[in-house]
């Protein structure tokens, strides 16, 4: 037989529980709901859809379920300042505005602190929630990029001086400078920054310095912390600056930039910014070394420098385009003298004397190389200031000959100054003579030994080169004595 009450049986039961509530019999009475022992939550979102907000943003509170007492007060901020608030009207979600601190990086804190809200049977949440936002909201300085190194199809590079050396080098696919620093290279010892290909018409486009930007920022990476780095700017060519120089010491041994300010400048004469500046040199620990050797922090071992990203700080510009290259398209005439009546320094068409040192390290800024024009090789100077030619090992008696011949070619030079050196007891005795070119010809010139009377024909050790203007690109053959 069937226990379950019928239908009337459950009408009853119901209408009698509800007669003994109505007169205040059966216990007490309750809410609908008031079972419900479950505490409410809240999710936290945000409005960036980037990693990194740059201006306010707006988070959101998402509740569980209908909940009360949420007010701007119950939510904790740290990395900036809270604006509008909002509580929906639902009682489900709430916003608020949260603005960065100006002008920093860092992280935005969101928190909701337990005991903040009530569900509707007077739940509270038990659980604190926070939320984070990475920001930056540092003003972008304006820049004018010098030279990144990664520059199509001529990248930038460094010429290296003072016995150091340059090569190119790349840190994941980022392409850098890379200078290396013997303990045996000079204390002066640096690099000088070249925008352009070598062999161009003229130097490093001009850097657009203003009275507002005069700062010049490089990326380095050094071997060691506290190295004292100075940077050098001049001018080459027309309207050009003289030398500034200006330090910055680095912090580290990771990626750093570092400002030059030539505000500020250390030595030389002030940066004029009526004038071109086109040139910049950095010496690596140059005056630290150049102290007194008490006090001195001298490099006990072979450093590396790593440089990248040159920009002129505060100013947006666009640097004007690098000059045309231009080189001879033919070779100058074959000399026709008896190879046993000439001394040649430098001639395809005559075997070289012993001990001739084309490039010696004379502190020169001069890029050397030794191209092939119409099947001849020549010496070529880009950038040249001064250019030496060494032979002191093996010194040359000139006294029996007549004349020095030389072939010039230049697009940019007007005029070389050709030096012939003696030197006793390491005292030098030089005398010029100047050679007038014709520009964009070959040269041919035989200068009169006459026109030499102070150094010692009976032992010349050396010979230099000096163009009217630093800078110019020159080329040179069939150096010899007759």
């Amino acid at each position: 037989m069937s226990l379950r009450p019928s239908s009337m049986q459950r009408l009853t039961a119901l209408a009698a529980l509800a007669f003994l509530t109505a007169c205040g019999g059966g216990g007490d009475a309750t809410a609908p709901g008031s079972s419900d022992t479950t505490a409410p939550t809240v999710t936290i979102t945000d409005s960036e859809a980037s990693a990194t907000a740059t201006g306010p943003v707006t988070f959101t509170f998402t509740f569980s379920e209908v909940v009360s007492g949420f007010v701007e007060s119950d939510i904790a901020v740290t990395g900036g300042s809270k604006g509008s608030f909002n509580m929906a009207g639902n009682g489900r979600s709430a916003t608020l505005v949260v603005t960065p601190t100006a002008n920093s990086a860092g992280t935005l804190n969101v928190s909701v602190a337990a005991a903040a809200f009530v569900d509707a049977a007077n739940n509270a949440n038990t659980t604190p929630v926070s939320a984070t936002q990475a920001y930056d909201t540092r003003v972008a300085t304006p820049a004018t990029t010098i030279a990144t190194f990664d520059e199509s199809p001529n990248a930038a590079t460094l010429l290296a001086f003072g016995d150091t050396s340059f090569e190119s080098a790349t840190e994941g696919s980022n392409k850098v400078a890379k200078l290396n620093k013997p303990r045996t290279a000079q204390p002066w010892g640096g690099a000088t920054l070249h925008t352009c290909p070598a062999g161009t018409d003229g130097d490093s486009p001009a850097i657009p310095f203003t009275a507002n930007a005069k700062s010049i920022s490089v990326m380095v990476k050094a071997p060691r912390a506290g190295v004292v780095f100075t940077m050098k700017a001049e001018g080459v060519g027309t309207n050009a600056g003289a030398g500034v120089f200006t330090q910055t010491t680095n912090t580290g041994t990771e990626w750093e930039k570092l400002t030059f300010n030539f505000a500020n400048k250390s030595n030389g004469t002030d940066l004029d910014i009526t004038k071109v500046y086109n040139k910049f040199s950095i010496y690596p620990n140059w005056t630290e070394v150049s102290a007194d050797e008490a006090n001195r922090v001298a490099e006990t071992a072979d450093r590396v420098y790593l440089f990248d990203d040159f920009k002129l700080e505060g100013v947006s510009a666009t640097l004007a385009a690098c000059p045309p290259s231009q080189e001879p398209s033919t070779a100058p005439g074959t000399p026709s003298e008896n190879a046993n009546a000439v001394i040649s320094i430098f001639s395809d068409a005559y075997t070289a004397t012993a001990g001739v040192n084309m490039n010696p390290n004379w502190g020169q800024s001069t890029v050397y190389s030794t191209p092939t024009i119409a099947n001849n090789v020549v010496a070529k100077y880009a950038g040249i200031n001064y250019q030496g030619i060494d032979f002191a090992a093996n010194p040359i008696n000139v006294s029996g000959k007549t004349s020095l011949h030389v072939d010039f070619w230049s697009a940019d030079a007007t005029s070389v100054d050709v030096f012939i050196i003696s030197i006793t007891n390491d005292v030098p005795t030089e005398q010029a003579f100047t050679v007038t070119l014709t520009p964009s010809q070959w040269t041919s010139r035989d200068i009169a030994l006459s026109n030499y009377t102070t150094p010692d024909k009976t032992a010349i050790k050396q010979i230099k080169l000096v163009p009217n203007a630093p800078g110019t690109t020159v080329y040179m053959d069939n150096l010899y004595f007759k």
